[in-house]
């Protein structure tokens, strides 16, 4: 049975008060459990027409964090998108929409720029209106992620989000690896958590080696939710391979836009050729991920995660070290992917490969 969390406060808010502490900084809407924006502006605008009409608008859910003795975080976990068309509205962003008239006419929260707005009076009411609040207190970041997971049990998630609410060592470092990195943030669709899933879905590759594609939803789940700490090995080759992608990055930007956007599987096969041949000069990072998107679509239409794809890459990148072996004149830095064992059936394949990949670098 899970622990008892602390008895929660029922309270309700102001509309004026909820948006002073948005201001302020008070408001954590985005925890990394936390999922995107993901309402459209007329779910936003119709969700102000429900406050100003006095319809239910559903309960926020707050975890209090005492900051001084006066003042307190309330970190979000679940009303993020209620909470921001509030802010949006009267930030003057969206405009309050009828769905009794078709939405066709249009108010805004103050009268800027000849826009038509509240009345004093309706503005006023909007500021009073009450918002009620769940406010909980002493929560652990685990407790946070299971309250926003049980509360999402009737929303659709992404498969992204779905991972991103999971607590464990490994998803804590994989959250960590975005916010040191967040320079990834310009090669990757930022959409719904899908940064934390390709970095767990590249962690999972450079540790388990998997000679056919199992990066699924629920492949990763398993892989995020085991009971262990991250290998100081793997954390060590993992800082190795952002900050490359960093440097490349901050070297030439439209190299991974070149042709075509960088894929998702692409970017994962990236961290796994890093990994495979960690001492390489960055010009021949930057030359082989080129070859390695025209190379992949020249036998594939549709680049995703499929296995297919995922053989076309996984030959592309292990062929690399033959060709590094027959020319002399490069010789293959010798250092194979990190190495200590994890849970997985394909640990003793993947042992028998290092030992014959290195036996042939001592020949060279």
């Amino acid at each position: 049975m899970d622990e008892a969390l602390t008895k929660p406060r029922n309270v309700t808010h102001t509309m004026y008060k909820l948006y002073n502490w948005l201001q302020m900084g008070m408001i954590d809407l985005n925890p990394e459990f936390q999922r995107d924006i993901v309402w459209t502006g007329i779910k936003q605008s119709h969700l102000v027409d429900s406050v100003l009409n006095n319809f239910y608008v559903p309960p926020i859910i707050f975890s209090c964090k005492k900051l001084d003795s006066k003042r307190w975080m309330r970190v979000c976990i679940d009303g993020k998108q209620r909470l921001t068309a509030i802010r949006k509205f009267m930030d003057n962003e969206i405009p309050h929409l009828s769905p009794s008239d078709g939405n066709i006419t249009k108010r805004y929260y103050r009268n800027l720029n000849n826009r038509r707005s509240l009345t004093e009076a309706e503005r006023e009411m909007f500021d009073c209106s009450e918002l009620l609040c769940v406010e909980y207190y002493d929560l652990t970041l685990h407790q946070e992620q299971e309250i926003f997971s049980r509360v999402q049990l009737g929303v659709a998630l992404t498969p992204a989000e779905k991972l991103q609410a999971i607590s464990s060592p490994m998803a804590d470092f994989a959250h960590t690896i975005y916010s040191q990195h967040s320079t990834l943030s310009s090669i990757m669709d930022n959409k719904r958590a899908r940064p934390f899933q390709l970095i767990t879905q590249s962690l999972h590759m450079i540790e388990t080696e998997p000679e056919k594609f199992n990066a699924t939803p629920a492949t990763i789940t398993k892989y995020l939710k085991e009971v262990r700490q991250v290998p100081e090995g793997l954390k060590a080759l993992a800082k190795q391979i952002y900050t490359t992608i960093e440097e490349m990055i901050e070297d030439d930007a439209e190299l991974f836009h070149r042709d075509h956007r960088l894929a998702p599987v692409e970017f994962v096969f990236l961290t796994y050729m890093i990994a495979k041949y960690p001492k390489l000069p960055i010009f021949q990072y930057q030359n082989r991920l080129l070859t390695m998107k025209k190379h992949v679509r020249a036998k594939h239409d549709d680049i995703r995660f499929n296995n297919k794809v995922f053989d076309t890459l996984k030959k592309f990148v292990d062929n690399m070290e033959y060709e590094f072996i027959s020319n002399h004149n490069f010789p293959l830095p010798a250092n194979p992917i990190y190495d200590t064992p994890v849970p997985s059936s394909s640990n003793t394949l993947r042992g028998k490969k290092r030992i014959e990949r290195e036996s042939r670098l001592s020949e060279m």
